[in-house]
């Protein structure tokens, strides 16, 4: 026996928002299902003063989340669907919130603050797991502004079959969303004399237009392109930028191996362009122990930046293994050794975040590389 079909099913019923788990907490005569989400970890970097993630080098406990879906069908053809996201730091937020209507299984409109439909992962990056490591890669969705927890708009989306096990799900979807980034390098290029310390910031996207195709083989491998484009606010008293990514993915889930690629290039704000990806594969040694590796890499051409500055690369390199106590629960170990300053931060800088203190121009640059140790569980109802 292995955990291969209940995983698969779990990916499926995400992906398409539906209620259809059977873990899910049925409720109202079947009208009413709750689902969760959790995890929490012990992370800790291997230099002294650098923090990469929710990791520093005194080790940070105060890391758990939880998330709560509740989705509702009133109708055969109507879903509703909301989900608010706990921190351990006590914040709060609506993670998505949205209506579904089918019209047929090959058109179905959603609209409100609606998951993004963006590569392998961006439908699932809460459901921890739906993945082999504890995170997912920092160089496509980490705070590399590509992204976000879901866009606010209204989008199609269906399923067209076409024999032999073959499958087309295609998404459009227009709006406005937020995503998360940090830029390090507008502190040492001159651009930001004084100021708060470096730290993740939010880029509003707005007027967007976004696609995704994909395609799922009957030999369980699913090939996705993605894309979106829109206006970005460059700041007071800055015209609007063109802020644009697009994506090629795939992935494979077997009976033991398991396999995500994904390529990304962009955005394009006018200064910066980045071209990031990452191969991720792991594998169940027994019905319950899986080991997982994966290489990413993400290089900016940064306008003032030369190419070869730290400051725009990140080469992370990550081994982990899993024990599934079951398809919904799991524990998690892991070691990640990143290369280049384009994720690291410096401590001080996060403590003069948090105070708001501003810190003067230039200040000490993060050392470019650290190793990251963690041990964790997620879980999945």
């Amino acid at each position: 026996m292995t955990f291969s079909s209940p995983f698969r099913a779990l990916a499926v019923a995400l992906l398409a928002g539906a209620p259809v788990l059977a873990s899910a907490v049925s409720l109202a005569e079947g009208k009413l299902f709750l689902n969760g989400n959790g995890q929490w970890s012990y992370q800790a970097t291997s230099r002294a003063g650098t923090a990469y993630l929710e990791a520093d080098s005194g080790g940070d406990w105060q890391t758990a989340m939880f998330d709560l879906l509740a989705v509702a069908k009133p109708t055969e053809e109507l879903t509703l669907n909301a989900q608010m996201g706990f921190e351990a730091t006590g914040e709060v937020s609506l993670e998505w919130a949205f209506m579904e209507w089918k019209l047929s299984d090959a058109l179905r409109i959603r609209a409100g603050k609606v998951k993004q439909p963006f590569g392998n992962y961006a439908e699932l990056q809460f459901v921890g797991t739906g993945r082999p490591l504890y995170d997912l890669p920092t160089s496509i969705y980490g705070p590399a502004g590509i992204v976000a927890d879901a866009y606010q708009g209204i989008g199609l989306t269906g399923d067209l079959p076409f024999g032999s096990g073959w499958n087309f799900q295609y998404d459009l979807w227009g709006g406005a969303l937020k995503t998360a980034t940090f830029e390090p390098f507008d502190w040492f290029n001159g651009e930001t004399p004084t100021a708060a310390a470096p730290s993740i910031e939010e880029i509003s996207v707005e007027y967007i237009l976004g696609a995704r195709a994909s395609v799922t083989a009957p030999n369980g491998w699913t090939y996705r392109l993605s894309g979106y484009g829109g206006n970005a606010d460059a700041g007071e008293g800055e015209k609007n930028v063109t802020y644009a990514a697009v994506a090629a993915s795939a992935w494979y889930r077997g009976e033991k191996l398991w396999l995500s690629a994904e390529a990304s290039y962009g955005p394009d704000k006018g200064y910066e362009k980045s071209a990031a990806g990452y191969l991720e594969a792991a594998w169940f040694l027994t019905e319950k122990v899986q080991v997982a590796g994966r290489y990413e890499i993400l290089r900016a051409d940064i306008e003032g930046l030369k190419g070869s500055d730290a400051l725009g690369r990140h080469d992370g390199y990550t081994v982990g293994a899993s024990y599934w106590i079951s398809p919904g629960a799991v524990l998690r170990a892991s070691v990640d050794y990143v290369n280049g300053t384009r994720f690291l931060r410096r401590e001080a800088w996060d403590e003069a975040a948090e105070t708001g203190t501003l810190i003067g121009i230039p200040t000490a640059r993060t050392v470019g590389e650290t190793f990251r140790f963690l041990v964790g569980t997620q879980f999945t109802f």
